[in-house]
């Protein structure tokens, strides 16, 4: 279980509050305001907002659609580690800043959504203890599987653009820099005894290996169309093109930009939030500079997804190009982690044009940013499958518990998915988890 930093002096639980009031407030300000937005699927549909052809309520409704699968299937992690995940604040906010009519009232709804996630997470906790099943207690193991299956995403990113033998390549080099790591990847510096992470190492090289598969095929089609990129190159060359007046927005907002980046490194140090279910067990854990690592190889796979996305909209991410996440976790303490991510997250605005003529000259790495969407979703929702399996197992165990999360994930696909496949297999966990205390209770078990 992770344990907040002390802040000024405050209660460990008071600094947890008053530290997601202010995230939630700033995060639902930058929204309401549309300058920045945490899910990478919400933000190409906001230039129809900001250019008046779409109303509030249809960016609400999509918000809400787009954001619901997510929390639940986050919620068991923040539940059973003690840190909050990014997204459970981030993803309601989205839908409260669009919702606001006005930008206080956003700041207003965003600060009371990250009050009643961080008051209500010690509550939640301590009542399940009081059930005659904890079902917290066995959601815990629905973490564990997507916790190290989580790294396989960009390996299968290969397979989904590439083709499958490239994926079994990509699987091969990723699985073997995973079993050297462990092997051999434990050693003394200075006296200190260094552990590097196989998990980071896994995710690197299966990044790695994406960003050279896709190299590889533009660098080919360069040679056969070479005048065409040469003429894009300089067409873009004085930031208009590809790059034009939307982008503009986002160095307007840069100031604004760099404190979100501060907060989210402060809070990240502090022992307060975490950004995925990658680096959230090793946080919870204490283990920074594996988290680090492993957020640091996240974030380059998710570059060119948000990098383009801004350029081509105006709005940036809520969490930046993410790099604020890594420098929160590579500082020695909240305070310098302040300082840290708001310079980072300064860069990384300064940079972005450059980033994205960059990635302009290598077409198949922007388009790996999908890639790397689709397989995220896919490993995550078979991940939290097999995870809520053994949950429900562990709920109503001789088989019960297996086939209530089964039946009622299949269910939900026959019913045209009342409920995204992500967000599925937790909800299915819990309904196990439901009927088991109303089984002890009415004496059925």
């Amino acid at each position: 279980m992770a344990t907040t930093w002390p802040i000024f002096g405050l209660d460990p639980i008071a600094a947890k509050i008053l530290f997601c009031v202010v995230f939630g407030g700033f995060s639902a300000f930058l929204m309401n305001k549309s300058i920045a937005t945490f899910h990478d699927g919400l933000r190409p549909v906001l230039p129809e907002f900001i250019e008046g052809r779409m109303g509030r309520a249809q960016l609400t409704s999509i918000s809400l659609a787009i954001g619901i699968g997510f929390v639940l299937g986050w919620a068991p992690f923040t539940l059973t580690t003690g840190l909050i995940l990014v997204g459970l604040i981030l993803l309601p906010v989205d839908s409260i800043g669009a919702a606001a009519p006005k930008w206080w009232i956003a700041v207003l709804g965003g600060g009371a959504w990250g009050a009643l996630v961080s008051s209500s997470l010690e509550g939640i906790q301590t009542a399940s203890k009081l059930l005659p099943v904890d079902i917290l207690a066995a959601l815990a193991s629905l973490a564990t599987p997507l916790t190290f299956a989580f790294v396989a995403f960009p390996v299968v990113a290969v397979g989904y653009q590439f083709g499958w033998k490239k994926g079994v390549i990509a699987l091969t080099v990723a699985v073997i820099a995973r079993q050297l790591l462990s092997a051999f990847g434990t050693f003394k510096l200075m006296g200190n005894e260094i552990t590097l992470s196989p998990d980071g190492a896994a995710m690197l090289f299966g990044m790695g290996m994406l960003i050279i598969f896709a190299i590889q095929k533009d660098r080919r089609a360069r040679k056969e169309i070479a005048s065409e990129v040469a003429a894009t190159i300089e067409e873009d060359e004085d930031g208009e093109g590809f790059f034009g007046e939307r982008s503009a927005r986002i160095y307007k907002s840069l100031p604004l930009l760099a404190i979100q980046g501060a907060i989210i490194a402060f809070g990240i140090r502090a022992g307060i939030v975490a950004w995925q279910p990658t680096d959230v067990m090793s946080a919870a854990a204490g283990k920074m500079i594996e988290s680090g690592i492993l957020s640091l190889a996240l974030a380059f796979g998710f570059l060119p997804l948000i990098a383009t996305t801004a350029l081509t909209t105006g709005v940036y991410g809520t969490v930046g190009l993410c790099f604020a996440v890594a420098a929160g976790y590579f500082s020695p303490n909240p305070y310098v982690a302040l300082i840290a991510g708001g310079v980072v997250a300064g860069l990384e605005v300064v940079f972005l044009r450059q980033i994205g003529k960059l990635l302009d000259q290598y077409q198949t790495l922007r388009e790996s940013a999908e890639s790397l969407r689709l397989s995220m979703d896919k490993v995550v929702t078979y991940a939290l499958l097999a995870g809520s399996m053994v949950a429900g197992n562990q709920l109503i165990p001789g088989g019960t518990g297996y086939f209530l999360v089964a039946g009622l994930f299949v269910l939900n696909e026959f019913s045209g998915q009342k409920l995204m496949p992500m967000a599925a297999a937790p909800a299915a966990a819990i309904i196990t988890g439901i009927l088991a205390n109303i089984f002890v209770l009415i004496g059925w078990m």
